[in-house]
């Protein structure tokens, strides 16, 4: 072999080069060996036969992976000179500046880029709007002008969140104010079957829960396992939770896709609190159904109250 380089020697000296060159010259450099001198052809079959062949295959997967990298960044400034944002778009999740001031909760940046006529509804790599963003930090005047700019409110994420799922998830009254005066629907499902309702009992949002509830949001909705949001809140022990559910109607009979009542659930994640209330959940249902009545009752009395003549009146047309 009398001086002559070895296989791994000439690996680790062409990995360098290949810092510098090209896939094609590398594969060149290879194919020329043989020709650099006549006694090359036996050191470079000896040098495999010496070599160990561990640092053979390391050696020459480090050499093509070093190429394949600098073939890569190639084709990224290629792409950079042609469009010097993609490559900053591609590292912000492919947020727009609406979505970046949005973020932020900067009003005099959205207006402004509102004025400008900026796309609204554009997504980000997780299909989020500037309303969404919006929605899941809290900035309500965000919101505000994003709705009233014409954001589509009913906008739904790669989970299939809408922006109302996300502000119901983070406890902004404010934010679900806006949202449900903007048209949002109580009743959308996520990807995972949950309404807005489902989100706020997992959470153990009490206000939130009165917000939907005055919006006439259903308390009967399944999600993909057949859990109503009594459910959720039997599984998680929310007990104030769930006496509001029931005192909205919630029906405490109904079975998820397990056969299983939200009493049910309650014992089986073990939460005593929850399951004592649950037994009573035919009491609070009649006790519920009675106090409607009696608040009908009342309004029909106001009613007729108002509807009827005067007592001066009546003496008058009596003369």
């Amino acid at each position: 072999m009398g001086g002559h380089l070895s296989i791994l020697q000439l690996t680790k000296v062409i990995s360098m080069w290949s810092r510098f060159c090209s896939k094609q010259a590398v594969t060149w450099i290879f194919r020329m060996i043989p020709y650099w001198n006549p006694d090359a052809i036996s050191d470079w079959s000896m040098s495999v036969h010496t070599a160990h062949a561990p640092e053979i295959v390391k050696g020459a997967v480090v050499l093509v992976t070093e190429v394949e990298e600098e073939k890569n960044k190639k084709k990224q400034r290629k792409k950079a000179r042609k469009d010097p944002r993609r490559l900053q778009r591609e590292k912000e999740g492919d947020q727009t500046a609406l979505h970046r001031a949005t973020v932020v909760g900067n009003t005099d940046v959205i207006s402004a880029l509102i004025h400008e006529g900026c796309a609204l509804d554009r997504q980000d790599k997780d299909g989020n709007t500037a309303l969404h963003e919006a929605s899941w930090h809290g900035f309500s005047q965000s919101a505000k002008l994003l709705v009233k700019a014409g954001a589509n409110v009913l906008a739904r994420n790669k989970a299939g969140n809408t922006p109302l799922h996300l502000a119901c998830q983070n406890n902004h009254s404010e934010s679900v104010r806006v949202l449900l005066l903007g048209g949002s629907r109580t009743d959308s499902k996520n990807n995972a079957g949950d309404t807005c309702l489902h989100v706020a009992a997992r959470y153990n949002h009490l206000p939130i829960i009165r917000l939907l509830l005055t919006a006439f949001c259903s308390v009967h909705e399944k999600n993909q396992v057949g859990d109503t949001a009594l459910h959720v809140a039997a599984a998680l022990n929310h007990k104030k939770v769930a006496k509001l559910l029931l005192e909205a109607g919630a029906d405490g009979t109904v079975v998820n896709n397990a056969g299983q009542t939200p009493l049910e659930v309650a014992q089986e994640h073990n939460n005593p609190e929850a399951a004592l209330l649950l037994t009573k959940a035919p009491q609070i249902s009649r006790f519920n159904r009675g106090r409607s009545l009696r608040k009908k009752r009342e309004r029909l009395k106001e009613e007729r109250r108002a509807q009827s003549v005067p007592r001066d009146e009546v003496v008058q047309s009596k003369v």
